[in-house]
């Protein structure tokens, strides 16, 4: 049996058809434009669905289900997207539009609820009773699995995580409040440490030359740490800390069998951050919650997303 996973983000829709073991047969990879009308978006998800199938050599009647995962809040019955901010969405009836333009099950999902499903079905988490996995990007997303389902609270919004208050007087977050678990411990403030001493120092220092002749970040990051640039190293051993503080809590309050770390900053820097979130971790959660919980970096990479809504197709 074949299925389809879907991850739609602000800028990139990925879609994937996948078998019932968790093989990837064929990928395709288009462009969001955002700035578009939903529908617009929704038909290009639709003709990528089609365009991957034929790809793949298999036919529309082969599918058995479509799981779609959002970057954004969905309501409890999984129908509706009630807002994603970097969609510019608000109310938007997705599942049912999809639905009506291809005639094939289709399935909603927040995007990280999805990473950790993947996790769950066919990563690490594969056994694992209960697991929550984080993923460090521009922010911290989450998702919870416990007995192998998705918990996903009494309004449908659970695991937002990345906006625990850890520091009420902190930076404001785009969610409107102050000091939230992801201005401390994502790209956000890496990006924010590195950009605040280049303005202060000028153009002519080893870190401005290197951010500025590379043009992807992650890969300037990498590079300015296994330099031992101050400044970087610094941003990065501290956001490590503040996820390491942020995972002690969580130990804390859940005490899961495992927790699964992915997302871009944990796949570029994670060498170098993983030793300190673990020893942190152990410092702030409370004693014998860590005892033989394990902490992994996921391998599924990019790919955890669109494996976990196939994942969530599967599941009917």
């Amino acid at each position: 049996m074949y299925y389809i996973g879907i991850d739609l983000g602000g800028t990139k829709i990925f879609a994937g058809v996948v078998s019932s073991e968790g093989k990837v047969i064929k990928k395709m990879m288009v462009l969001t434009h955002r700035h578009r009308p939903w529908e617009e978006i929704g038909d290009e998800i639709v003709n990528c669905t089609k365009n991957v199938v034929k790809s793949a050599g298999l036919k529309l009647s082969d599918i058995k289900g479509i799981g779609i995962g959002c970057p954004g809040a969905i309501s409890r019955d999984r129908e509706t997207i009630f807002i994603a901010p970097n969609l510019h969405w608000k109310n938007v009836p997705f599942r049912k539009y999809l639905y009506s333009k291809i005639n094939i099950p289709v399935r909603l999902e927040n995007d990280v609820n999805l990473g950790t499903l993947g996790v769950s079905y066919f990563g690490e988490g594969k056994g694992v009773s209960s697991l929550i996995g984080i993923f460090v990007g521009t922010g911290i997303g989450a998702g919870i699995i416990i007995n192998g389902d998705l918990h996903i609270g009494y309004n449908g919004t659970a695991a937002e995580f990345g906006h625990m208050v850890i520091d009420i007087d902190g930076y404001k977050c785009g969610c409107g409040n102050r000091g939230c678990w992801e201005t401390l411990a994502s790209r956000i403030a890496i990006n924010r440490k590195i950009d605040e001493y280049i303005e202060k120092e000028g153009k002519n220092n080893e870190v401005s030359r290197l951010f500025s002749r590379m043009k992807n970040k992650g890969k300037a990051m990498i590079e300015g740490y296994k330099m031992g640039l101050d400044v970087v190293v610094e941003a990065v051993d501290e956001s490590s800390k503040f996820i390491g503080i942020g995972l002690g809590n969580i130990m804390t309050m859940f005490n899961p069998e495992m927790i699964a770390l992915g997302g871009g900053i944990i796949d570029d820097l994670g060498e170098f951050m993983i030793p300190i979130i673990k020893k942190t971790v152990k410092k702030y959660a409370i004693t014998g919650s860590t005892k033989g919980v394990k902490v992994v970096h996921t391998s599924l990479g990019s790919d955890a997303i669109m494996l976990g809504a196939a994942a969530l197709a599967m599941k009917g």
